[in-house]
Parts: structure tokens; sequence; C-alpha cells
């Protein structure tokens, strides 16, 4: 009899991962990919405050939200948005970060700023993945 392998992926509620490692998004999203996932897509307030849980209290964490028309890093759009009063800014900073200073309120910062690479990071996986092994 032959052996053949199935890859059966089953959607379950959205995980989120908070990595308590100090990069900048670029590095942060590099980190993601290099394990098949992103920096966490935010879609609604529920989500964002499961954010809230994960990372401490007034510490920042980036999630996936990067200014081409403010779009999630797994390329959807941003229907969602919980930023701070005065943001976001109309400066260059083209990514956004969780304040859990301000009730995890958004913030947008620079990729790669200096000042900005002491972030920790929230990645995001939705699908589990199981292999069966089924025999013919």
């Amino acid at each position: 009899m032959d052996q053949m392998n199935v890859l059966v992926a089953v959607l379950i509620s959205v995980t989120f991962v908070h990595v308590n490692v100090n990069m900048t998004w670029m590095e942060a999203q590099r980190y993601c990919r290099g394990r098949h996932t992103d920096l966490a897509s935010v879609r609604n307030m529920a989500e964002n405050r499961r954010l809230q849980v994960l990372v401490p209290t007034g510490q920042r964490a980036w999630i996936g939200l990067s200014r081409e028309s403010w779009k999630w890093s797994d390329g959807t759009g941003s229907a969602f948005s919980f930023w701070m009063s005065g943001e976001p800014s109309k400066t260059r900073q083209n990514c956004a970060a969780a304040n859990m200073k301000d009730s995890g309120r958004w913030q947008n910062f620079c990729f790669s700023s200096a000042s900005d690479s002491s972030v920790t990071f929230i990645l995001t996986g939705t699908w589990h993945r199981f292999t069966i092994m089924k025999h013919i």
C-alpha cells in the first residue's frame, strides 16, 4: 500500500504572541517572516484588548501596520484603528506600535530609528497545521 501525507489546515481564532526581544520594526518583520508569519494585524477592539494583556503596562510593541495607505503587513487594509490623539502624524514615520502607557492606543514611528529600536513586538498566527498520515 502507498502511504500519502495529507496536510489539513484548521482555522482557529487568531493567536497573538508577544516576543520580548528588542528589535526595529523591519527586524521584527524579518523575524516573523522567517517563521512564516507576520507582525500582528489587529482587526477589532477585542483583539486590541488581547494585546494589552500580552504586553506589560508602560511598554510599546510593534504591530504589523505600516504606511502604504496604512496597510497590515499581511497585505490587507486597515478598517479598524485605535490611534492616540494626534496620530498618525504626517511625518515620515512609517510603522505603528501599540503603546501600553495609553490603553493600547497606537503611535506611528520610523521603521529603523535607533530611538525606536528597543521595542518588543507581537506576531500573529491564524492557522494551526496538522499532518495526518493516511494509509490507502
